[in-house]
């Protein structure tokens, strides 16, 4: 028998619908849609690291700044890392990753300048992945077959899976899939500091890792190694879901926002700075369609797309001169509508509209 190779985990050849596999058809309408708006990416908070992307020089904005090397680039996604900040151009049937910040352990993917804006190198041969996300060690990543991956630091727990003492430096490191009792397809993943959610086609919500606030949603404060399936209201329907690094906000496609975990510092949107352990509703947020959390801070995308932010705001990344929002605020972009708003470890990033 040949021995499989550890990188053969993730398939690298399309995968084959079997006759009994009725479920992948019933999952393909629901697969995440790839953004086709394109923006202007602007950004704001702390660049120690350079990522603000504004060069070396710029390491804080108060309020958000154009990067103007991604100007004519096309941009029709953005993703904001703990210290580090990607950019995705769809150019004439091209699509090419754009990265700046922290470069430490490689996560930019690329050689050059850590504060200068550079493509990414080296993902051609990633195939067959419909979804990632990644936490302060760990990435998930689901494939087309519904397969959910993880890798890296495990040790509290968010790889979903037990990783054996004697196995932890080299098993951990190779993408592994969990294993369910019962078949399970998943088409979303969401990654915190020390967490993970995954979304079923049949709209579970799993989550695992530290719950040491109450971030996972399950009623208490104790971390799982194991996926464990959140409790919401019935017939609630999943949109998008913001994973920061203590505290988790669920948004609905009817744009009800639950919200639990740390919140000292008011990121649960909820008026008050008490954790909740289990999904809590939060009124102020029912007319967002998008919602990103950060390390001690949220955002959010509204009905009308204006740029909502609360949290703690020190550092500039809420775009409001540099001060906490105890309520869910809308700040002023000057008449500029938002396509999406990504909160990273203390920075965050916008993507506009184009002035008309």
């Amino acid at each position: 028998m040949t021995k499989r190779k550890a990188n053969d985990d993730i398939p690298q050849q399309p995968l084959k619908r079997s006759g009994t596999d009725l479920l992948f058809q019933k999952m393909q309408s629901s697969l995440p849609k790839q953004p086709t708006v394109v923006g202007e990416v602007f950004v704001m908070g702390s660049g120690e690291c350079g990522q603000l992307g504004l060069g070396p020089d710029e390491v804080e904005r108060l309020r958000p700044a154009k990067v103007k090397i991604l100007a004519e680039k096309n941009i029709t996604d953005i993703v904001a890392g703990g210290m580090s900040s990607f950019a995705i151009s769809n150019h004439n049937g091209t699509q090419t990753i754009y990265s700046w910040g922290c470069n430490d352990q490689g996560c930019l993917s690329r050689g050059n300048e850590e504060t200068e804006v550079f493509p990414v190198e080296g993902l051609e041969g990633i195939k067959n992945v419909i979804s990632i996300a990644a936490g302060a060690n760990h990435i998930a990543a689901i494939t087309v077959n519904g397969k959910l991956y993880t890798w890296g630091v495990g040790e509290h727990g968010e790889l979903g899976r037990k990783i054996m003492e004697r196995h932890k430096v080299g098993s951990s490191l190779i993408p592994r899939a969990i294993n369910f009792s019962r078949a399970k397809k998943f088409i979303k993943v969401y990654a915190g500091g020390y967490h993970t959610f995954a979304v079923t086609n049949n709209n579970e919500v799993y989550s695992f890792g530290l719950n040491n606030y109450g971030q996972l949603g399950l009623g208490d404060e104790i971390s799982r190694e194991q996926p464990e399936e959140v409790e919401l209201p019935e017939g609630f329907v999943v949109k998008d879901i913001g994973v920061g690094e203590h505290h988790t906000i669920i948004l609905g496609e009817n744009c009800e926002a639950y919200a639990f975990g740390r919140n000292d510092s008011y990121q649960l949107g909820l008026g008050d700075n008490q954790p909740h352990n289990s999904p809590t509703l939060a009124p102020e947020l029912k007319n967002l369609i998008s919602i990103s959390c950060g390390s001690a801070f949220s955002l959010g995308v509204t009905k009308d797309g204006d740029f909502m932010a609360w949290g703690y705001g020190e550092c500039g990344q809420l775009g409001n001169t540099g001060i906490d929002e105890e309520k869910p605020t809308i700040i002023d972009l000057k008449g500029r509508k938002v396509i999406k708003a990504e909160a990273g470890g203390q920075h965050s990033m916008l993507l506009l509209h184009p002035k008309q």
